[in-house]
């Protein structure tokens, strides 16, 4: 199997782990938060939390490239998954301000992870 092609395998495979387990997260959000009744978190964080996500992330297509041109496509693809993992645990003891926060982290990343997702499908493709 020639590099290329084991690279974007890998990048599809981690891809796939990465967004199963945020839809699920993202999913069981408004299941959790429907019941939790502490630090502020009613059904509704749950709401804005996703709308706060796609917004930012909507925005943060534009700065992508100019992050991906400073720091590289692999450094970018490392660090933009760091606020996915860390929205996704912020879960097990959420707070209102930690929620709303790792979401607008999470839409900045989310716009940086897709860019640099083209960019290394790009730079492997024949």
């Amino acid at each position: 199997m020639n590099i290329n092609l084991w690279n974007i395998n890998i990048l599809g495979i981690g891809f796939m782990l990465l967004f199963s387990a945020f839809s699920a997260a993202s999913f069981m959000e408004s299941i959790v938060f429907k019941d939790f009744n502490r630090h502020g978190i009613t059904i509704q964080t749950a709401f804005q939390s996703l709308a706060i996500v796609f917004g930012v992330l909507g925005v943060s297509n534009f700065f992508g490239p100019a992050v991906i041109q400073k720091l590289g496509s692999r450094m970018s693809l490392f660090l933009s998954v760091i606020p996915n993992v860390a929205f996704i645990f912020s879960l097990y003891e959420p707070y209102q301000w930690s929620v709303y926060l790792l979401s607008v982290l999470l839409g900045l990343g989310g716009g940086v992870l897709w860019t640099a997702n083209g960019e290394v499908i790009a730079q492997n493709s024949p």
